[in-house]
C-alpha cells in the first residue's frame, strides 16, 4: 500500500513527472472524482491504497502548480491519509495499519510541513484545505502524525489564520452565507480549532495547548468584535464555548464581550450567542456577566424574538 522513495513508480518518479508536465483539465477532473469518491469509506481503502498518494504528494510539492491545484492536492492527503473516523470505531487493526504507512509517507515526503505551510503563508481555497487536513490528519491519526503536526507548529499557523477573521469584517453585519475567497481561509481555519477543541479522544492535548491560551481566547473575543460573516462567527462562539465547557479555559468577562454578544442577538439571533452567554452567567456568575452586559432590559429584549435552546435556558436564568 502506499509508494516508496525509491524505484520504478515511486514518489520520486512521480515528483520528477510531476515537475515536468501541467495539470489539464482532464486531470483535475480525475482527482476530483477521486476526492468525492473517498468520501466513502468503503471506497476510501481502496483508492488510499492503490499508490497514488504518491502521485498526489509528488503535486503538492511541485512549485510548478497553481492554488487551486495545490488545494485539490491537500484535500486529498487529509481523506487519503486519515481514515474516516467510523472506520476507526470499528477496530480494524490491519486497516488502521496500512493507514498509518499511508501517513509515514506523508511525513517522509515533507508533505506535511508543505500543507502547513501553505496555511501559514497564503489565502483562498489552498489555506481553507490545508486547515481541514490537518485537522483530519490530527484526529484520525496516530502520535507520529501528530508530532509531526506539533512540530510544524499547526496549531499556530491555524490560530493565526483563524485571527484574520478580526481584520478582515469591514462591511456591516448580513445573514448572508455567501463568502469570498478571502474570508474561506479564516473561517475554515476557525471551524477546525473548534473540531480539535470538540474532540473527545487522547492524544490531541499538545495540540490543543496554545487554542487555551489567554492570547488565543482574547483573539477569538476580538474576532466577535469585527463585522464578519454569521456563519464565521458562530464558530468563533463554538471555539469559545468548547475552551470553557470542555477544557475549563474563558477569556477574562469585559464589557465589550458582552456587547459583542447582544449584537449578535440582536442582528443574527443568534442561539449560539445566547448559549454563551449563558455559559459566562455559570462561570462568571449571573451579577457579574449581567453587569459587563450593561441594561438587562435591552438584553431581555433581544431575547424576546429567539427560541432556540440557548435562549430558552437564558430567559430561564433572566426569569422571563
Amino acid at each position: 500500500m502506499g509508494q516508496s522513495m525509491k524505484g520504478n513508480g515511486g514518489l520520486m518518479v512521480a515528483l520528477a513527472q510531476a515537475l515536468a508536465m501541467d495539470m489539464t483539465p482532464f486531470k483535475e477532473a480525475v482527482f476530483e472524482t477521486l476526492c468525492a469518491a473517498a468520501q466513502w469509506p468503503s471506497l476510501k481503502g481502496r483508492i488510499a491504497g492503490s499508490g497514488v498518494l504518491g502521485v498526489i504528494t509528488a503535486t503538492l510539492l511541485s512549485p510548478r502548480h497553481p492554488a487551486t491545484v495545490k488545494a485539490l492536492m491537500v484535500r486529498l492527503c487529509g481523506l487519503l491519509a486519515a481514515d474516516s473516523l467510523e472506520a476507526i470505531s470499528l477496530g480494524d487493526a490491519r486497516r488502521a495499519e496500512e493507514f498509518s504507512k499511508l501517513r509515514g509517507q506523508l511525513i517522509s515526503s515533507g508533505g506535511i510541513k508543505a500543507i502547513v505551510a501553505l496555511l501559514a503563508a497564503s489565502e483562498g481555497p489552498a489555506a481553507a484545505a490545508a486547515a481541514t487536513a490537518v485537522v483530519q490528519l490530527a484526529l484520525a491519526g496516530d502520535a507520529a502524525i501528530r508530532t509531526e503536526l506539533l512540530q510544524a507548529d499547526a496549531t499556530t499557523a491555524l490560530l493565526r489564520c483563524a485571527a484574520r477573521l478580526s481584520k478582515a469584517g469591514t462591511e456591516e453585519m448580513s445573514d448572508s452565507d455567501a463568502e469570498t475567497e478571502e474570508d474561506a481561509a479564516p473561517e475554515a481555519a476557525t471551524a477546525a480549532l473548534a473540531r480539535l477543541l470538540a474532540f473527545d479522544g487522547d492524544g490531541c492535548q499538545e495540540l490543543l495547548a496554545p487554542v487555551l491560551e489567554p492570547g488565543a481566547l482574547k483573539d477569538f473575543c476580538e474576532a466577535l468584535h469585527s463585522n464578519g460573516q454569521r456563519r464565521a462567527l458562530e464558530q468563533v462562539l463554538r471555539c469559545l464555548d468548547l475552551a470553557g465547557s470542555r477544557h475549563d479555559a474563558w477569556p477574562a468577562l469585559q464589557k465589550d464581550l458582552c456587547e459583542d454578544l447582544r449584537k449578535m442577538l440582536v442582528l443574527h439571533r443568534s442561539d449560539a450567542a445566547a448559549a454563551y452567554l449563558q455559559a459566562l452567567m455559570s462561570h462568571f456568575g449571573e451579577e457579574a456577566t449581567l453587569r459587563s452586559c450593561g441594561d438587562p432590559k435591552s438584553l431581555r429584549r433581544a431575547l424576546e424574538p429567539l427560541s432556540g435552546p440557548g435562549a430558552s435556558a437564558l430567559k430561564a436564568t433572566l426569569g422571563q
